[in-house]
């Protein structure tokens, strides 16, 4: 602030702001600032990516993949329980409602992944086909624990029997492909091309080498636990037929590995 002389310092009034620099006028002004906006964005690029920021789809991914996993841990429960008279499978509506609402908690993020910048496989399409099969396996699964402690025995042990429910091979087939996937959910690697899939078409040809009849008459619809035996054949179909759907998305997403020679395949089915 400057004075004049012979005036008064209350009557005074200021005739220049001091500037502590200049900035200049133009073009010589728009390019330095341009320059500095672009630095800037630079650098916050540089800071996003590096390191790299927690990713929602990897997120969404070990979600789903630790669904899996506990999902096979209540196909394990079901095979211990299924008729051998245990009330365990009593506790299936407890269980299943604990897996369905992690499985619900995913609905938010899996819907905006839509606008996220990932290199993830996986988009909001494929991650939300791969939570409708969890849902689907964690409701038959469940439907199947219940019907192990109230289905009669005898109606259990046929099941068991005509589908293979309890048959080494189609469990260990079952367990193996649930272990594949939830790995190649957590980790992101392809599948095998070679799988013991489709299971469903396993299990009408055990159903087939068999020799199963299918009995039906007028007396066995009017009967109450016979309806529930064909409840539990078609959950422990749908079961299967949702694991296989479940490697179809995952192939579809992350492709196939180890890739064997297609003439090799087509000789084991002459």
């Amino acid at each position: 602030m400057y004075y004049f002389a012979g005036s008064n310092m209350t009557d005074t009034l200021p005739r220049h702001i001091p500037a502590y620099g200049n900035p200049g006028w133009g073009y010589d002004v728009f390019w330095r600032r341009l320059v500095l906006v672009l630095i800037g964005s630079a650098a916050a690029l540089i800071v996003q990516l590096f390191p790299r920021p927690p990713s929602a789809s990897g997120h969404v991914c070990k979600s789903l993949s630790n669904s899996i996993r506990l999902l096979s841990d209540h196909y394990a429960l079901l095979l211990s329980c299924w008729g051998q008279g245990r009330e365990e499978g009593l506790a299936a509506e407890k269980l299943a409602l604990n897996v369905a609402e992690t499985l619900a908690a995913l609905d938010g993020p899996i819907a905006l992944l839509r606008f996220e910048f990932s290199s993830s496989p996986f988009d909001s399409e494929r991650l939300g086909q791969v939570k409708a099969l969890c849902q689907e396996l964690n409701q038959n699964i469940a439907r199947l624990l219940y019907l192990s402690a109230s289905l009669p025995e005898h109606l259990q042990s046929r099941l068991a029997r005509q589908a293979g429910l309890l048959d080494h091979h189609n469990i260990g087939d079952v367990m193996a492909v649930l272990g594949v996937v939830e790995q190649s959910l957590k980790t992101g690697d392809p599948l095998p091309e070679v799988l013991p899939t489709p299971l469903l078409n396993r299990c009408h040809n055990y159903w087939m080498s068999h020799h199963v009849d299918i009995i039906l008459s007028k007396d066995l619809i009017r009967d109450e636990e016979y309806r529930r035996f064909c409840v539990a054949i078609s959950a422990y179909l749908k079961f299967l037929a949702a694991v296989d759907d479940l490697v179809l998305v995952m192939k579809g997403t992350l492709g196939e590995s180890h890739i064997v020679s297609r003439d090799l395949l087509d000789d084991q089915y002459v």
